[in-house]
């Protein structure tokens, strides 16, 4: 299989998705590994870390095209849908047919072509409805959720530890690109302490550096722009 801007893209998602990896340091694997041009590189680069930026909205309109939206599709589909519809829903380089029938060619090649035909119908449902997409307006923690690309948990946090209008701020910064937030493990025993480091005034330049102790007992997140690049 020709190694494709997508078909690297993708990869890298998985091998994050599957070794927890940090998202530089797993793209530049990925494209020495590929052997792209300079341009296919700024392509597969642009759709890895688009895909990791709007990760939520993308996966909410994708669910929406398919006939049981719960359904839990194979990794390496899920990857290649994610990085299509980025494709069709935010770069105008190429048009949607092309990236529908580039995303089918690929799928041909997972698992003897058996999920092609889902992924031509869900990516071409998508294309038709794309003018008439929207995310959900509001205030609730899903509608936010969707908008920011931020996990409902952490926004969650972020009301309780400094309020919704500063929250909200936060958003805003984050949406921008004005905000790099890293999330790390903190102590032996695996504790999490929050602390913060915020720059004033509170702008677009503004940089937050965050240790948290999730409630749920869950792991490290690494949060680079304005999109979550894992949560575990």
């Amino acid at each position: 299989m020709k190694l494709t801007p997508r078909h690297t893209a993708t990869q890298a998602l998985l091998q994050m998705e599957e070794n927890e990896g940090y998202s530089n340091i797993v793209i530049d694997k990925a494209l020495r590994a590929a052997g792209l041009d300079a341009r296919d590189a700024g392509l597969a680069s642009t759709i890895f870390y688009g895909v990791l930026e709007r990760r939520l909205p993308l996966e909410h309109f994708l669910r929406g095209c398919l006939a049981n939206p719960r359904k839990k599709l194979d990794p390496q589909v899920w990857a290649l849908l994610l990085c299509a519809a980025y494709q069709i829903l935010y770069l105008d380089r190429v048009p949607d047919s092309a990236a529908v029938n580039e995303a089918v060619e690929e799928a041909k090649g997972i698992k003897g072509g058996a999920f092609a035909g889902l992924v031509n119908g869900v990516l071409r449902s998508l294309a038709r409805k794309k003018a008439g997409l929207s995310l959900p307006q509001g205030d609730s923690l899903q509608a936010l959720s969707l908008r920011y690309s931020i996990p409902q948990e952490l926004i969650a946090l972020w009301q309780r530890s400094y309020g919704k209008e500063l929250t909200a701020q936060l958003l805003e910064a984050c949406l921008h690109g004005g905000i790099v937030l890293h999330l790390r493990q903190h102590g032996a025993e695996g504790q999490f302490h929050r602390v913060q480091q915020v720059s004033q005034p509170l702008s677009f330049q503004l940089r937050l550096h965050l240790l948290i102790q999730r409630a749920d007992g869950g792991g490290v997140a690494e949060h680079g722009g304005h999109g979550l690049d894992r949560l575990v």
